[in-house]
């Protein structure tokens, strides 16, 4: 089964998410627009895995975070990847000041690999992916759109736990199915 490792986003970000392509979609029609539900932060991509790897991969995923408190990040900035020339997909940024959600995937990365899954060859850049873009004519009016728009700020989001999803490619795109979640330790209270 096709999986990946992320961070989940509550009901009032992904409104605020989907409320942004509503904005932009008019002006950019042919885009393929993630459906907000299902917007999050890719912490590992694990392609095909079995059955049997589960749960190693979800003991893995217990110390990680066993070893993090939660967290906020700034949902904020909107830009496009790459940065010039043709316009492949459009985001939304992760504004993580003291680099948790970095550390967290630096931490995946470490854990994961003794499982038999390589580590990434390029920076970490925590972002939401908007929407695709297939048609390389119209990245110039990707850019006008996006620019437009300015730096938009969606707000905070408390970062609490991990998901290890199942992604089922179909006709009209993506589902993914939660395999199991992994609950970040309660911050230590206050010393009296």
């Amino acid at each position: 089964m096709r999986s990946f490792i992320a961070t989940d986003f509550d009901d009032e970000i992904k409104k605020r998410l989907g409320d942004l392509q509503s904005r932009l979609k008019p002006r950019l029609p042919g885009l393929k627009w993630t459906r907000p539900e299902q917007l999050h932060v890719t912490l590992k991509f694990l392609g095909e895995i079995a059955d049997r790897q589960i749960v190693p991969i979800s003991q893995a995923l217990d110390a990680l975070a066993a070893g993090c408190e939660p967290f906020d990040v700034t949902i904020a900035g909107l830009g496009a990847f790459p940065p010039a020339g043709r316009v492949n997909v459009i985001w939304v940024g992760i504004d993580d000041v003291e680099n948790r959600l970095a550390h967290c995937q630096s931490r995946c990365e470490e854990l994961i690999g003794p499982l038999g899954f390589p580590p990434e060859n390029r920076r970490f850049s925590p972002h939401l992916t908007l929407a695709r873009n297939n048609n390389p004519r119209i990245s110039r009016e990707i850019r006008e759109a996006l620019s437009s728009l300015g730096s938009p700020s969606l707000g905070v989001q408390c970062i609490d736990h991990l998901t290890l999803y199942q992604s089922t490619l179909g006709k009209g795109g993506a589902t993914y199915q939660a395999l199991s979640r992994h609950h970040f330790r309660a911050p230590a209270p206050p010393a009296p």
